[in-house]
């Protein structure tokens, strides 16, 4: 009986010091620990979709008959009918509280009122992707007529139900699938024309009141359509009456028409974001002011160019773009990146041949695509930037301009000249796929690197040690610089701050006392560019044992002397990581097994003791 007490007391012991043991180490599920996690989900607006589904006898036709993605045979149809069921059954396309209907069109049109109409839980997108999946609730009527009429009426009826229960910016998705044309049956009500014009007025009412056009509509040709066909309206036909998006499938990449179909209703819902359109950009000297912007060859439009002029003293130039936002709600420009490298060669030479008239006499432009990396970063005043639309009493959203500001920085791998690269801009809106760019660089003073680092692990076992890390900035003259310059430099560090501890972000940390780098002195060098290619400053740095293993990060001040027109660094930035001594890194499991041990061994003591027979 003590025997079982003593057990009982043993397996809490353990199970504490389990849970008191992953209490210090969160884990995420690619086992790389972390503190503090957390995750948060955004939650999108919900939308409107009416998907107008053709099921006139051709979709069910073995002459039209595709391959899926395992390899087997199946109707038109089916495969459309495993796409909106993968469209469905998507909770990033489809946001819970959308409002979905299906409508039917071939002889007839039929609208399936005993279905969920709107996504309310994932028990009503279950039942709706079952529903899609049962043969007796979806199928084509096998006829010869196709009453796109019909459908385009019940479409419009829907839509303007959906409207009245949603809020007036609600994005409404109109998608027909289809395999052919308007073929009506001989009784029909409505002619396609005429709904088609209803519908645009329709829609051009709600663009005038909301101040935006909530309405999408696509129409999804399955197959290869022809675009005019004499006596009836085709897809692509009835695509522009409407002002519609028209999608061929057979132009969609995928492996089985399924996945193409798919690919092409994705394509459509993503389309539900504002828009930011690009309003103008900065020049500098009034360089690109007094020229024509370069055309773009395909679209005849003109392709902008923002001019970031000459990199000031300390190696940066600003420059801004104004974009206009047509939008419901906020929008969010998230990031403005140098992506030079990603753009094909063959979209540069209309840039650059539309630039010449623009440039200096004798600047010639170099791609900055040909340059290593980090020669040129861009650098968003703020980002992410949010802009949202202004919104009267009425509710109508009018666009509003925004200035995006930019600082352009010379890295240490730009050399002397006048070079043209290409920023990327990523947003919860459609934004302007690229924006070009001039910045040109003088002869200057530069850095090997961009930054400086050194990790060190901490020395001793139990009985910690001082560590030493060191920090090396090698002075240069940028490439194609004339030598001749004298340069005098004095660096010192302000205080770094701890930034990560185990890998993860803090929001804030201890510092290090300055007077641990180089005893708090500055370090003086000369550059004579006549004797020296380069010079090294080198900061010896003391960690007392004391200090806290992590990441810190600071920046290396410099005070330059040399010529009068001198363009140089002011700063860099550096991180020494201080890595945990072995006993730090095994002491959070090996202290609680070590006391779990303790107990066991106790308790086997005591247990021993009291068992022993008593003479």
């Amino acid at each position: 009986m003590i025997a079982g007490g003593l057990c009982r007391i043993l397996l809490c012991s353990i199970i504490i010091a389990g849970f008191w043991i992953a209490s210090l180490v969160t884990y995420e599920p690619g086992g790389t620990p972390i503190i503090g996690a957390a995750r948060a989900t955004a939650t999108d607006k919900p939308v409107n979709f009416i998907f107008l589904v053709d099921v006139s006898g051709s979709m069910v036709m073995q002459k039209t008959m595709v391959t899926d993605a395992a390899g087997n045979k199946i109707t038109l149809f089916e495969a459309l009918r495993q796409a909106v069921r993968n469209i469905i059954a998507d909770n990033k396309l489809i946001k819970s509280g959308s409002r979905v209907s299906f409508i039917t069109f071939g002889t007839t049109v039929s609208e399936k009122t005993a279905w969920p109409t709107t996504i309310s839980s994932e028990e009503d997108r279950t039942k709706l992707v079952s529903l899609i999946d049962t043969p007796e609730e979806l199928a084509a009527d096998r006829k010869g007529d196709t009453y796109m009429g019909g459908g385009l009426n019940q479409a419009l009826s829907k839509a303007n139900e959906f409207i009245s229960k949603s809020d007036p910016c609600t994005t409404t998705f109109i998608m027909m699938l289809t395999d052919g044309w308007d073929e009506p049956p001989k009784d029909a009500k409505y002619n396609v024309k005429d709904i088609a014009k209803q519908f645009v007025a329709r829609k051009e009412e709600i663009k005038n009141k909301v101040g935006i056009d909530t309405w999408q509509v696509a129409i999804i040709g399955l197959k290869s359509l022809p675009r005019i066909k004499e006596g009836t309206t085709t897809a692509a036909e009835l695509s522009g009456l409407l002002g519609a998006t028209f999608l061929d499938v057979t132009q969609e990449k995928g492996r089985s028409v399924s996945e193409k179909i798919a690919a092409a209703l994705g394509k459509i819902i993503s389309n539900q974001r504002g828009t930011f359109t690009l309003v103008s950009t900065s020049a500098s000297d009034k360089r690109m002011v007094a020229t024509k912007l370069p055309i773009d060859e395909t679209t005849g439009e003109k392709i902008p160019v923002l001019d970031f002029g000459v990199v000031n003293n300390v190696g940066e130039a600003n420059g801004s773009f104004v974009l206009r936002l047509s939008a419901c709600d906020l929008e969010e420009l998230t990031s403005v990146k140098e992506s030079s490298v990603k753009l094909p060669r063959a979209q540069w030479k209309p840039v650059v041949d539309g630039l010449k008239p623009a440039l200096r006499q004798g600047e010639t432009i170099t791609l900055v695509a040909d340059l290593p990396g980090g020669a040129v970063s861009i650098i968003p005043e703020k980002s992410p930037l949010g802009v949202s639309p202004e919104i009267d009493e009425g509710g109508h959203r009018n666009p509003v301009e925004q200035t995006v500001k930019l600082t352009a920085r010379a890295g240490s791998k730009l050399p002397v000249g006048t070079f043209l690269g290409c920023m990327n801009l990523t947003s919860t809106a459609r934004v302007p796929e690229r924006i070009f760019y001039l910045i040109s660089a003088p002869s200057r003073l530069t850095t090997k690197d961009d930054e400086v680092s050194d990790s060190v692990k901490r020395q001793g076992f139990i009985i910690l040690q001082d560590s030493e890390a060191k920090l090396k900035v090698t002075f240069m003259q940028s490439e194609g610089s004339a030598p001749g310059a004298t340069y005098n430099i004095e660096a010192v560090v302000n205080e770094p701050r701890l930034i990560k501890r185990n890998g993860h972000p803090i929001k804030s940390g201890e510092t290090l006392d300055p007077k641990l780098f180089n005893n708090g002195e500055p370090i003086k060098i000369t550059l004579d560019t006549n004797v020296d290619k380069a010079k090294d400053v080198v900061f010896n740095v003391f960690l007392p044992k004391t200090t806290h293993p992590g990441t810190y990060r600071g920046t290396i001040q410099f005070k330059i002397q040399g010529p009068p027109d001198m363009v140089a660094p002011a700063d860099m930035p550096f991180e020494i990581e201080l890595k945990p001594s072995d006993w730090e890194i095994i002491a959070p499991i090996a202290v609680p097994m070590a006391l779990l041990l303790i107990v066991g061994l106790v308790a086997y003591v005591y247990f021993v003791i009291v068992n022993q027979p008593r003479r």
